[in-house]
């Protein structure tokens, strides 16, 4: 089993990263596990029986898809225990939760400001629609009555029953 730890840097805690290290993990079938460093990068152990699933595991992981940006990838080779699975290390619970909570209403603001502009667009589109709405519409009154009048001449012309 080939086993590499992976130091990556950039903005890659409290951005999910973890997260999708550990679907990225799932979806090659990798073994090991991340983790949080002090630093503010992110450690991964990457374990499997195929180096290419490695290198492919590697380039999935170097990601720059908001609000994850990875700016640099360290790898070497190592020496490790086998992982029965891919885990996700957590840090002190308490700290976890409160990095998420704010993660969390940092995006909620944001989509909460994406949603005014959606509105807001949204409703200067519809006057754009009731505007032309209003001159078809007035414009189906005009024909409506001027086909009136051609049936009112019509009938004038209409044998009698």
């Amino acid at each position: 089993m080939k086993s590499l730890k992976i130091i990556v840097k950039g903005r890659v805690q409290r951005a999910g990263y973890r997260n999708f290290v550990d679907e990225t993990a799932y979806a090659l079938g990798i073994r090991g596990q991340v983790k949080n460093l002090e630093d503010g990068s992110v450690e991964i152990i990457a374990q499997h029986e195929d180096k290419q699933i490695l290198e492919k595991f590697i380039e999935k992981v170097n990601v720059s898809e908001y609000p994850i940006h990875v700016k640099e990838i360290i790898r070497e080779e190592v020496e490790s225990e086998p992982f029965e699975e891919f885990d996700i290390k957590r840090g002190d619970l308490s700290k976890e939760q409160s990095e998420r909570l704010d993660e969390a209403a940092f995006y909620l603001r944001q989509v909460s400001t994406k949603i005014d502009s959606f509105s807001d667009s949204t409703s200067s589109r519809f006057d754009v629609v009731d505007t032309k709405y209003g001159k078809i519409s007035e414009q189906l009154e005009h024909m409506s009555g001027s086909l009136d009048k051609l049936v009112s001449v019509l009938e004038r012309f209409a044998p009698e029953k």
